[in-house]
């Protein structure tokens, strides 16, 4: 096995990887299932255990009494877990798919997955060490917060050598994954249905972010490029899925490298992740509808700068050559996303989707 927790340089962890797909050589091209778990004090004292230190003295208004706690260390010293489960939560969906509470990464991913986790494991102990250098200090910023609750701030504290034992990072061990053999018949499907799930939401979360701009940066383009890249990892499960990510290719050929600013591509490229993020959508990608290859024909002449690019109106992926609605939706004052998406769907259904 691989001690992902001892593991830190580039070296050790294409060294620990390596012998582990040496021992595990039916994962080649397959996949593992792993979690990152963090723990660490919430600064907190539940009320339930302080009503008798209270007394006759009202702290029900200060600011560090809160419903059903007492906060007492400053926040600003926790601040740091926050951004290490933003990070997380950033890997896990650009490298994975959810698997019950834990995650399946491609084996492929090992490597990168390892790499970007020990960046969010420094952040971490970075963390943890500011807040036990400045443990005093912060508890002293919340005792000056709620003054009338300093006596009882210094009487429930924890002790700074017993604070910074509660912080934990910790990787799961890799566990083999085989989507064929762990819940039954269904298990193949159920992983198929996730892997469309994990897209749909990735490209609507695209989409809602670019829904009211009139410019779209490089950071989104970047997303869908590592989506694709995903997309790729996970052919294990789905190999139809790599028609999904030859879409994306097409469109990430057609765009240009930087930003767009160009109301046409902003249009293609937004329609195409409305309808990207409708699993419906992609399972219809999946099954070899034969519009898809007029649509691959006619997302490039969108692109192009000849007759055949569509200069106004909506472009609708799926609805065959130079079509286009009779009015547009996608001006450079975007309605809202659930106007657009009906207007979508009812040329979809008028040409048989």
């Amino acid at each position: 096995m691989i001690n992902v927790n001892s593991i830190k340089t580039t070296e050790e962890i294409e060294s620990g990887i390596a012998g582990f797909i040496k021992r595990y050589p039916e994962l080649l091209g397959g996949a593992v299932i792993t979690k990152v778990d963090i723990s660490g004090s919430q600064g907190k004292r539940r009320n339930a255990e302080i009503k008798s230190m209270v007394g006759e003295t009202d702290v029900s208004k200060e600011a560090s009494v809160g419903k059903a706690d007492l906060q007492w260390i400053d926040q600003k010293a926790l601040s740091f877990k926050s951004t290490v489960v933003t990070q997380l939560g950033n890997v896990y969906s650009r490298l994975c798919i959810r698997y019950s509470s834990m995650w399946i990464l491609p084996t492929e991913s090992m490597s990168l997955f390892l790499t970007e986790v020990e960046k969010i494991r420094q952040v971490f102990k970075s963390g943890v060490q500011d807040a036990i250098d400045n443990f005093d200090l912060y508890v002293q910023n919340e005792k000056k917060r709620s003054p009338k609750c300093a006596e009882l701030i210094e009487r429930t504290k924890l002790s700074k050598a017993d604070f910074e034992k509660t912080f934990h990072f910790r990787i799961a061990d890799f566990i083999p994954f085989s989507p064929y053999a762990i819940e039954g018949d269904d298990t193949e499907t159920h992983y198929k249905d996730e892997l469309l799930l994990d897209i749909a939401r990735e490209a609507e979360d695209m989409y809602d972010a670019s829904l009211s701009r009139t410019r779209i940066n490089k950071t989104t383009l970047t997303r869908l490029s590592n989506l694709q890249d995903k997309i790729l990892a996970f052919v294990f499960i789905d190999d139809r899925a790599t028609r999904i990510a030859d879409a994306i290719q097409v469109i990430l050929h057609k765009l240009p490298t930087s930003s767009l600013t160009e109301e046409r591509h902003i249009s293609l490229l937004k329609n195409w992740l409305l309808l990207m993020s409708d699993t419906s959508k992609l399972e219809r990608i999946l099954s070899g509808d034969t519009k898809v290859e007029d649509w691959l024909d006619s997302i490039k002449a969108g692109f192009s700068d000849d007759n055949n690019s569509v200069d106004s109106g909506v472009f609708i992926p799926f609805m065959g050559r130079n079509t286009r609605t009779q009015t547009s939706t996608l001006s450079t004052q975007a309605p809202a996303a659930k106007e657009i998406e009906q207007k979508v769907d009812q040329s979809l259904t008028l040409k048989g989707w």
